[in-house]
């Protein structure tokens, strides 16, 4: 009975494309449930690094409108032609003065690169004008990816640019792995422990105050062992996020989307770590003698 009623149900359904060029952007999928405008963006059907950028007007105006915008990507619950699903959240101030973040944008692309942000962005700002909107962003919260960081960077100088300690910590991990030195972290107790030592003083600079993160992150970097020196070429304590102590909610713990893990919530800071600086990333050498 399943499979006859799912037959009949296909007659009527667009085949499932197969690449991103096959895929035509029509009504229903472009509208909202009440007729409105909810495709926002299509950076076009002969496009191979397709962007599509789903967001109504009034979800426009709660995102300008909104001083703390958050920002992730998930790659488990994108269909298969894509590479990746971006959302971004806002906050909205109800009547009980708190500062539920809701998610107002949803991006379908491709890449995750520098090219695909800026198109991202620069659709949203545009639509603003047109609307005579502004963005009223102070705060700008993301993970590590230094693509959508740059891009946020040239959009919204003014505004802060924030990460959390579960994104640095995973950033650092995948600079491990990539280095190859997955296993001397695994099996320090049968193994040299050195390597562990070194990266986990690297996953606490976060915890130290902002006034002394760069000299504390310097000496840490003199004392590494040579096999973890390349693991630290960088650092973002500009970005560490301060959380509810000053107010601001945590990162993704805020973001009431399914693919946003619920472990993350215990993962972010719970003190003050960083200031309210201009947002800056600075790239760290990768050498000791060249800092000198």
């Amino acid at each position: 009975m399943r499979r006859v009623i799912n037959l009949h149900q296909n007659i009527g359904r667009p085949r499932n494309p197969v690449t991103v060029q096959d895929i035509l952007m029509a009504a229903p999928y472009t509208t909202t449930k009440r007729g409105t405008r909810y495709l926002l963006f299509d950076s076009g059907q002969d496009d191979a690094d397709r962007v599509l950028v789903f967001c109504s007007e009034e979800q426009l105006k709660i995102l300008c409108a909104s001083n703390e915008i958050f920002a992730d990507g998930t790659f488990k619950t994108v269909p298969n032609q894509f590479g990746q699903l971006y959302t971004i959240h806002g906050t909205v101030v109800d009547t009980a003065q708190r500062k539920p973040v809701f998610p107002l944008v949803s991006c379908i692309c491709v890449r995750k690169n520098e090219a695909t942000y800026q198109q991202i962005w620069e659709a949203f700002i545009d639509e603003a004008g047109r609307l005579n909107l502004q963005f009223k962003v102070n705060l700008l919260m993301t993970d590590f990816e230094l693509a959508a960081m740059n891009v946020h960077q040239r959009a919204f100088p003014l505004a802060a640019h924030k990460g959390c300690l579960f994104h640095f910590n995973q950033a650092l991990w995948r600079y491990v792995v990539n280095k190859g030195l997955r296993v001397l972290y695994i099996n320090a107790e049968q193994e040299d422990h050195t390597v562990r030592r070194d990266v986990q003083r690297l996953m606490a600079i976060p915890f130290v105050p902002p006034d002394d993160a760069e000299p504390v992150f310097d000496q840490v970097v003199d004392e590494l062992d040579d096999r973890v020196l390349g693991v630290a070429p960088w650092a973002w304590p500009p970005t560490w996020s301060r959380t509810t102590s000053e107010g601001i909610v945590r990162c993704g713990a805020a973001m009431p989307y399914r693919h946003v893990s619920p472990r993350n919530c215990g993962t972010c800071m719970n003190r003050p770590w960083t200031t309210p600086s201009a947002p800056t990333t600075w790239l760290r050498p990768t050498t000791r003698n060249s800092r000198n």
